[in-house]
C-alpha cells in the first residue's frame, strides 16, 4: 500500500525529472499536460494507491451502445495500453488507459512507465478511437 506522504513524495520527484513542478492538490489529485498527451493522478485513501490515467477521448454525451465495448474488445485483442488498461468513467465521460501504483516505484521508472502510457493514449486517440468508431457505427 502507498501512503498519501508516499505519493506526494512520488510526484515531487516526478516533478523533478519532468522539469516542472508537480503534485497532489489537497483533494489528492492533479492533472498536467505533457507534451499533447494529458495526464490525471488521484490518490485513493480507501486503497491507498496512486491512479494515473492518460486521457483518450472525452465525450459530449453518453457513448453510444457498442463503443465502450469495443473498446474494450480492443484491449482484449491486445492493442497497446501502454502498460494499463481501457476504462471509461461514466462521471466525467472520459475514456482512458488507467495504471494503478499500489507501491511507490522508483522515479525513473515511473516517469518511464506514465511515458508509456501516455504515448499509448495518442495512439488510441490518432487509431483506436476512429477505427472502433468507424466498425461500430457504420458497420460493413
Amino acid at each position: 500500500m502507498m501512503t498519501r506522504r508516499e505519493a506526494d513524495t512520488l510526484m515531487a520527484e516526478l516533478g523533478k525529472v519532468w522539469g516542472f513542478k508537480a503534485g497532489l492538490d489537497a483533494d489528492g489529485r492533479a492533472s498536467y499536460a505533457v507534451e499533447t498527451a494529458s495526464i490525471s493522478f488521484f490518490y485513493q485513501p480507501s486503497t491507498e494507491d496512486l491512479e494515473c490515467r492518460a486521457l483518450v477521448y472525452r465525450f459530449r454525451a453518453e457513448p453510444r451502445p457498442g463503443l465502450v465495448e469495443g473498446y474494450a474488445a480492443e484491449e482484449q485483442a491486445g492493442t497497446d495500453c501502454g502498460g494499463g488498461h481501457v476504462e471509461y468513467q461514466p462521471s466525467n465521460k472520459g475514456l482512458f488507459l488507467l495504471r494503478a501504483y499500489q507501491e511507490a516505484p522508483q522515479v525513473t521508472v515511473f516517469s518511464a512507465e506514465l511515458t508509456k502510457l501516455m504515448k499509448a493514449s495518442l495512439k488510441w486517440v490518432d487509431e483506436v478511437v476512429p477505427r472502433v468508431a468507424q466498425h461500430v457505427l457504420h458497420p460493413q
